[in-house]
């Protein structure tokens, strides 16, 4: 019998997942064993049963290949487009007139960097790198080197792949690195570090830029080409650069209960998306000999529960409402009393579809639960494609998609 687990561990519980309470099926001093014993019945009550050979869309994930060059980006990722002369005067003009914006911060290991501008200071700023201290390659002297060879999937010939559209772009995809600081070097200081940054969301710029992120500096030098020092002044717009999360557009989508209150099934209490990739690199820690690596980039989407919860790999554990930035009882992306956030992007290493990525649940009376997608037996999580789109907090599934029964009785049904 093929067993899938993914656990979601957690650290602090306060409150269950907000939803539909069923009389008497909450207890919070309830073991694991009763618990699952009960959420199983009401799985049975509310689905019928259940097709003895289901897996529930953990089946044949099989690990992607991802291709580094610019040129075959789109055949797995969203590429972001060219930034317009009217985008980069918006941002540009912003930064030049708002001064000590508050900084918003994002948590991404995987997105995409894009110039927007600089000023004369800027030429004296040079290897930018994130918060995982990867260099952030040809971002150098306040500027970007251009690549010629991109790709967003335009295809002149909708059939023939060797008929691509490509663009020209100030733009670097970065792999396994963090956006939760950024330092430069000031060339003219010895090379002093300089962390004075902010991330700034778009919708504070103007609306049309909702949902984009952009980085930005505020110069400062001891001593200016001999010309003495430059104070700091409060407006980032030195060496301004776009942030994108990546979004692959191949990955499997994980949608989970929390076993907190049971009965709601809005499948809602986590919501991630993982992405299993091979990437070949070499460095100093490989002799500069090539080797293989494989990863899996999660991307953290929804957290309807209000349990602590938990992505484990190899002895690492994430939070999802620290990923979120947000207390433990906060819901986040589900619509119901709670917040929107962007996404958080995390990179487990040495992680194949053969490993075991866990998924638990610390429950109100400090018991830890994982969750499983057993063959033929009631699912705390299930597999789905990238692009479904999750119900709402207290929004049964089979209320969204009234398929969903008859899928639990025949996995080969098409539910959504």
């Amino acid at each position: 019998m093929k067993k899938i687990l993914f656990m979601l561990l957690a650290v602090m519980g306060v409150f269950s997942s907000c939803s539909n309470k069923v009389d008497d099926l909450y207890n919070p001093d309830m073991t694991a064993a009763l618990k699952n014993a009960q959420y199983n019945r009401a799985f049975l009550s509310q689905f019928g049963n259940i097709d003895p050979n289901h897996t529930w869309g953990f089946n044949n994930l099989g690990a992607r290949v991802a291709i580094t060059n610019a040129n075959e980006w789109a055949s797995y990722v969203d590429v972001p487009s060219p930034l317009t002369k009217e985008e980069k005067e918006l941002v540009t003009n912003w930064f030049a007139n708002n001064q000590n914006p508050v900084s918003t911060p994002v948590q991404w290991s995987e997105y995409f960097a894009q110039q927007v501008s600089s000023t004369e200071f800027a030429k004296k700023m040079s290897y930018l790198t994130d918060g995982d201290g990867t260099h952030l390659n040809n971002f150098n002297n306040g500027d970007q080197g251009s690549n010629g060879q991109v790709w967003s999937g335009e295809l002149t010939n909708p059939n023939d792949q060797n008929s691509k559209v490509f663009h020209e772009d100030k733009i670097l995809f970065v792999r396994g690195g963090s956006t939760t600081s950024y330092s430069c070097l000031i060339t003219c200081d010895n090379n002093r570090k300089c962390n004075d940054f902010v991330i700034v969301p778009g919708e504070l710029i103007d609306s049309s830029l909702a949902g984009k992120f952009y980085l930005g500096f505020d110069f400062s030098a001891q001593n200016y080409d001999g010309k003495g020092a430059i104070a700091a002044d409060g407006y980032y717009n030195d060496w301004i650069i776009k942030l994108t999360p990546c979004n692959y557009t191949k990955s499997y989508r994980v949608i989970a209960e929390d076993l907190g209150e049971i009965g709601d099934f809005d499948f809602n209490d986590v919501v991630f998306d993982v992405y299993f990739y091979k990437i070949s690199y070499s460095d100093e820690s490989t002799n500069w000999q090539y080797v293989e690596e494989n990863n899996a980039a999660i991307t953290l989407r929804a957290a309807g529960g209000t349990l602590p919860l938990y992505i484990c790999h190899a002895g690492k554990s994430y939070e999802v409402h620290q990923l979120f930035g947000v207390e433990q009882d906060v819901m986040v992306n589900t619509d119901a009393n709670g917040v929107q956030k962007p996404v958080a992007i995390f990179t487990l290493n040495n992680c194949t579809p053969l490993d075991e990525i866990s998924i638990k649940v610390k429950q109100d009376n400090g018991e830890i639960i994982t969750l499983t997608a057993e063959q033929g037996k009631a699912p705390s999580m299930i597999c789905v494609d990238a692009s479904f789109e999750w119900p709402a907090e207290r929004q049964n599934i089979k209320d969204k998609y009234p398929e969903f029964v008859n899928y639990v009785n025949n996995q080969t049904i098409t539910w959504y």
